[in-house]
């Protein structure tokens, strides 16, 4: 059976994410575990993981075998579905599933606690929905969306017009942790080296049509 065409977490069906969210609310489950405590169907349940594996939300580790012997899986959170929980989750549940999963995104989710300490909880939440809200996932390794992740957060950051005070604290939050610091670095070369590419082209056509200004 061919599985439907979900880009994003948030266009699935409601009860799909139901399933997502009570995994990432409360920590690893089994289908059986899911089923008891949602009170969702148990065919929606074999459906919702069927797709939420397909698309890279979930993932499932073998934890032993049934009373019949058949495989029992739990099944967790993937980065990609850590990110886009942090989206579709009401905001007061963000804290606690990035506490339960941060270790499976420890690069930047991770620094949650940090972020927190430097620039505020409401600030931190609205950095991470922000770049999730409008981060495409794309068919790549999970460490290169993850790394696409992190530039759209600090793009959500720093594209923001914002008071000089706020700003200095972003900045002080980034500077203030070597490897922040350096995704900040790669952010800004990156964007450096495509600015300098359209100045290129932009000076190529003005000297082909004789452009003055």
């Amino acid at each position: 059976m061919r599985l439907p065409p979900f880009e994003r977490l948030e266009d699935m069906p409601r009860s799909y994410i139901r399933v997502l969210l009570h995994i990432a609310k409360q920590g690893p489950k089994t289908k059986y575990q899911i089923e008891r405590e949602t009170k969702i169907s148990h065919a929606t349940i074999h459906e919702a993981i069927r797709v939420l594996l397909a698309c890279r939300q979930i993932k499932g580790e073998k934890i032993g075998t049934t009373r019949v012997g058949l495989p029992k899986v739990e099944y967790g959170l993937t980065p990609r579905g850590l990110i886009e929980s942090l989206y579709v989750a009401k905001r007061e549940d963000v804290e606690k599933i990035v506490q339960i999963w941060k270790y499976v995104e420890p690069l930047f989710i991770a620094k949650w606690d940090y972020f927190v300490t430097k620039v505020g909880k409401r600030k931190t939440e609205n950095m991470f929905r922000g770049a999730a809200e409008y981060f495409d996932w794309d068919s790549g390794s999970m460490s290169s969306n993850v790394d696409q992740f992190i530039a759209w957060a600090i793009e959500y950051i720093f594209e923001e017009n914002m008071e000089e005070e706020e700003l200095n604290r972003w900045v002080r939050a980034f500077r203030g942790d070597r490897q922040l610091k350096q995704y900040v670095i790669d952010y800004v070369e990156r964007d450096l080296e495509f600015a300098q590419d359209l100045l290129k082209r932009a000076r190529l056509l003005q000297k082909k049509f004789g452009i003055r200004f």
